[in-house]
């Protein structure tokens, strides 16, 4: 009897024992889910930093009374980011970061290929004297003033910056009569471009992405007036429009940088600055009235 009792209380005991066992087996298997679903969150939930390489090209047409000339080179770049800004601002909300400038172009490059005969006048500022010019100008695809040379025919799409020079103004002054340096006088007006080139900084969640072409979308409403100099080296304004076809956007990469940092980062580097100035200035004065 006393046997029967002790086998009976031995198997209370080993049952007992292995739903413990079972018990802590679930927990821990429980457990482990738990966990691998909390630091699934969490992964979804890490934001990263997107850098996307763009260039950025604006029409702006040059009427018969104007020139190929920035009024003021640094005013128009500052302009256009500030527009730039405010329209991936509105479309992307906090995900937009910032963006850096890397190329300006110093001056508009023309774009149409022709030969363009014009008679126009242009005013001298200091006696009021009007004076009659007829030139013959051939533009070539694409073109822009070599500001090294003396020649008014532009000849490069692109004038990459150089470090270090000194810094100038291009603002050009008169006291003409507007009515007098805005007559078309029946000649035709050239077509040109202006290129930005920069990196675009997003901050998104792990699981989400940017749209290139949502970008694009929002570039569509970039019109930022842009000055060039009239005839009678005056400022006149009009507005250009986004190019689509020459507009380029890279594809995103990850890149490991302080948001906060590099949402206080200037927008337009100071060396970039000098020598866009640099360079519009010696084409404003070079060029051949």
């Amino acid at each position: 009897m006393t046997s029967i009792i002790g086998n009976d209380r031995h198997l209370f005991i080993r049952k007992i024992l292995a739903g413990l066992i079972l018990a802590a087996i679930a927990c821990a298997v429980i457990s482990g889910f738990v966990i691998a679903m909390i630091l699934s969150d969490r992964s979804q939930e890490t934001t990263i930093v997107l850098q996307l390489p763009a260039t950025i090209v604006l029409n702006r047409f040059i009427e018969s009374y104007e020139l190929p000339l920035f009024y003021n080179a640094l005013d128009i770049m500052d302009i256009i980011v500030i527009d730039m800004k405010k329209l991936l601002n509105t479309t992307f909300e906090d995900k937009f970061v910032n963006l850096i400038v890397t190329y300006f172009s110093p001056t508009p490059n023309i774009t149409k290929t022709t030969t363009i005969q014009t008679s126009f006048q242009i005013i001298d500022s200091t006696t009021e004297n009007i004076i009659t010019k007829s030139n013959t100008h051939k533009f070539n695809d694409i073109e822009s003033r070599d500001p090294t040379t003396t020649n008014t025919i532009f000849k490069s799409s692109e004038i990459d910056y150089i470090e270090n020079q000194n810094n100038q103004t291009t603002s050009i002054i008169s006291n003409n009569s507007i009515n007098r340096c805005n007559i078309t006088n029946n000649t035709t007006g050239q077509s040109s471009i202006i290129s930005l080139k920069m990196f675009l900084y997003f901050q998104i969640k792990n699981s989400e992405t940017i749209s290139i072409p949502e970008i694009i979308d929002t570039f569509q409403n970039l019109k930022p007036s842009i000055a060039v100099v009239n005839r009678c080296k005056e400022s006149s304004s009009k507005t250009g429009s986004f190019n689509q076809m020459l507009s380029t956007i890279a594809s995103s990469t990850q890149v490991n940088i302080d948001t906060t940092t590099l949402r206080n980062e200037e927008n337009v580097p100071q060396s970039l600055k000098s020598n866009v100035t640099d360079i519009a200035a010696r084409a404003v004065y070079q060029f051949k009235y």
